[in-house]
């Protein structure tokens, strides 16, 4: 009798043992398909598996990018301070490149057109390459505005008149200067300015120009 309850004993032992044996292959059987989904998932979007620390870098890329939009040299800046081996960053900036998440075009673009005070070309494409985007990047980009330089600069005048209209001509010359407008600009819209402001000036000017002698 002794003997029988021994050999159920050592019976339920070795079906408890079976059934681990069998969770394990099920359990096994399940990370491999995630390594595989894994796999499928990069090949859809022609990017290699990453393994080991490009994983890491993916993940801190994508992080970073889910708090602000970045440039392609912004973030390899980022990857780098975290301490991330050149090949690593390279592969995170690829996958991010090739998802989606990173586009210098689209930044530009979005900067440019986003950029709520009014400053001239030459001071937006000094703040996008120091961003990181091709100074030829940046220019197109520029150029392609929803407002054109005229009609930032327009803007600009009335902002600095609407905060100190009693501020003089050649102060706000200055400041616009600052804002990156160039010069020849600026003149011709404040002379148009003082045309408005200062009708009689104008008159003169007129009979002036009219007054003048005559070339033969």
């Amino acid at each position: 009798m002794s003997q029988a309850i021994v050999t159920l004993s050592e019976a339920r032992e070795e079906i408890v043992t079976l059934s681990e044996v069998s969770q394990a292959i099920v359990t096994l059987s399940e990370v491999s398909q995630a390594i595989v989904t894994l796999s499928e998932v990069s090949e859809a979007n022609e990017v290699e598996a990453p393994t080991g620390h490009r994983t890491s870098a993916r993940v801190a890329a994508l992080r970073a990018l889910t708090l602000r939009r970045l440039t392609e040299a912004q973030l390899w800046q980022r990857l780098a301070r975290k301490g991330y081996a050149d090949a690593d960053i390279r592969d995170a900036v690829a996958a991010c490149k090739t998802w989606g998440y990173l586009d210098d075009r689209l930044f530009a673009q979005l900067y440019v057109d986003g950029r709520r005070k009014a400053v001239g070309d030459a001071r937006l494409i000094a703040e996008l390459v120091r961003r990181g985007i091709d100074r030829d990047a940046a220019r197109a980009s520029v150029e392609a505005a929803d407002l054109d330089q005229d009609a930032r600069l327009a803007t600009a005048i009335d902002s600095i008149y609407r905060k100190n209209p009693d501020l003089g001509y050649p102060n706000a010359a200055r400041a616009l200067e600052r804002l990156g407008f160039p010069a020849p600009a600026i003149y011709r819209h404040l002379r148009n300015r003082a045309a408005v402001d200062f009708p009689e000036l104008s008159d003169r000017g007129e009979r002036f120009e009219d007054s003048r002698p005559t070339q033969a």
